[in-house]
């Protein structure tokens, strides 16, 4: 008796990497077993693993040629793939949506930021003002003409209720079942912290690096171990800081590592970074970074935001901080190791936290949003 076959469904993305954590190890995987699952996302080259077929994409260094070149090979690429459903990541790929829509396909848009409220933070971009208006504009077309939202945060939710009731909440858990036997012992007594995630001004860098700076005249020497995208932000932030040349030899940096692979680099640390800078996009959303380390048992040190305590504080599970004091982070990670035996208990109390968020709940969700669409 012959198989039937798979319905084939399609993740798009120019900006994220094809091993992004959300899109490849989380969704596409999750639904590789119901559906033929393909991926365009910058790659190098094509492959196939754990059954979702990449196709790769050339990611240009400037912003302006993905904006239109990249965004116009990705529709090529996706229309000669006939797809029956195509899921996208990315703000600027709603048109691309658009386009697939006409051609009578089923578009879901994954919503992973509160994008008029991130405008503004985003230095690169020019004509603000404009530019929300028109992702206001386009958002109120793929509302308009039938998309399918997933949202990566329940307090997306307020943007959408009043426009359509067509979306799911899928939230950046961890896939607890499969980090648990990568888990080792915690070492309290341990110099090195981990900052893993996008390495920029917006979370934490800076302040982190006048931290140690400040704890090495305390003669305090710890490790900061940073795992994510080297780019010219990050260059940047190095060369403003005045601290950077004390502690240079104290941080290393090891550039994007995918998951889970990077959580295995840090699973000896102390603790880990969770420093969202204060602005209003940062309050509402959890760090998935956050999560991640809960998840090795490591405590975290956060940025104080309420939906950040309500995690931290409420499972004793850290330490929380303004994210934009580095006397605060510092005096943080002095207690960690002034206190062993309460770092240690943070860590027992991280893997009861941790079992809240499990990615399990999340992908029951996802496969049952795309049965109800799909059917």
């Amino acid at each position: 008796m012959t198989a039937a076959r798979k319905i084939k469904i399609c993740h798009l993305t120019s900006v994220h990497q094809a091993s992004d954590t959300r899109i490849f190890y989380k969704e596409c995987r999750s639904l590789a077993a119901e559906y033929d699952v393909y991926l365009i996302a910058p790659a190098k080259g094509n492959y196939i693993k754990d059954d979702v077929k990449v196709i790769s994409l050339k990611r240009p260094k400037y912003r302006i040629i993905r904006f239109v070149f990249t965004d116009i090979s990705l529709l090529f690429k996706a229309i000669k793939l006939n797809a029956v459903l195509y899921h996208f990541h990315d703000p600027e790929l709603i048109f691309v949506g658009l386009f697939l829509r006409a051609l009578g396909k089923i578009v879901i848009y994954d919503v992973h930021e509160d994008v008029n409220a991130d405008i503004p933070n985003k230095s690169y971009l020019i004509f603000k003002s404009f530019l929300k208006v028109i992702y206001g504009f386009a958002e109120n077309l793929a509302i308009r003409y039938g998309f399918h939202f997933v949202l990566a945060e329940k307090s997306y939710v307020p943007n959408y209720i009043h426009k359509t009731r067509d979306f799911i909440i899928v939230q950046n858990f961890v896939p607890l079942k499969e980090l648990e036997p990568a888990r080792v012992p915690y070492n309290e007594k341990s110099y090195s912290f981990a900052l893993i995630g996008y390495l920029s001004a917006r979370r934490g860098l800076p302040f982190i690096i006048e931290a140690l700076a400040i704890l090495k005249k305390k003669r305090i020497l710890v490790k900061l171990i940073c795992i994510g995208e080297i780019n010219e932000g990050v260059n940047s932030i190095l060369k403003q800081s005045k601290d950077w040349n004390e502690v240079k030899d104290n941080i290393e940096f090891l550039n994007y590592i995918p998951f889970p692979d990077c959580l295995l680099v840090i699973q000896n640390c102390l603790a880990g970074f969770a420093l969202p800078e204060n602005i209003m996009n940062h309050y509402y959303s959890y760090p998935t970074k956050m999560f991640e380390y809960l998840a090795m048992g490591l405590p975290v040190i956060s940025s104080d935001f309420d939906l950040y305590k309500n995690v931290v504080e409420k499972y004793e599970c850290g330490l929380t901080v303004n994210p934009e004091s580095s006397s605060e982070i510092a005096n943080a990670i002095e207690y960690l190791l002034e206190h062993p035996e309460k770092a240690k208990n943070f860590s027992k109390n991280a893997k009861i936290a941790i079992k809240n968020f499990d990615w399990e709940t999340e992908e029951t969700n996802l496969r049952n949003y795309y049965r109800r669409i799909l059917n």
